[in-house]
């Protein structure tokens, strides 16, 4: 009865299992600011190769873009997954 009334006078009271809501990290906006802008840089590239007929730059432009996404997804599996 006693902890219905705390309930009641103090309103929403947490759950000690609840898990708490995690905070973004600095680097993790570093790393948006600057990685959305050099995809939309290399996506460029790549299509500006292919229009030019400069193959290997857009070949290169290619190569660079999917290292990248394949090594943040890499990076994405170990940290969720891999670690536990």
């Amino acid at each position: 009865m006693v902890k219905l009334m705390i309930k009641v006078n103090y309103g929403f009271q947490f759950d000690e299992n609840e898990e708490k809501p995690e905070k973004i990290s600095k680097m993790a906006v570093f790393n948006a600011a600057i990685g959305i802008p050099i995809i939309g840089l290399l996506i460029y590239f790549l299509v500006k190769g292919l229009f030019a007929e400069m193959i290997a730059f857009a070949y290169v432009s290619l190569a660079v873009l999917v290292f990248g996404v394949g090594y943040s997804v890499f990076k994405i599996i170990k940290t969720k997954f891999l670690n536990r």
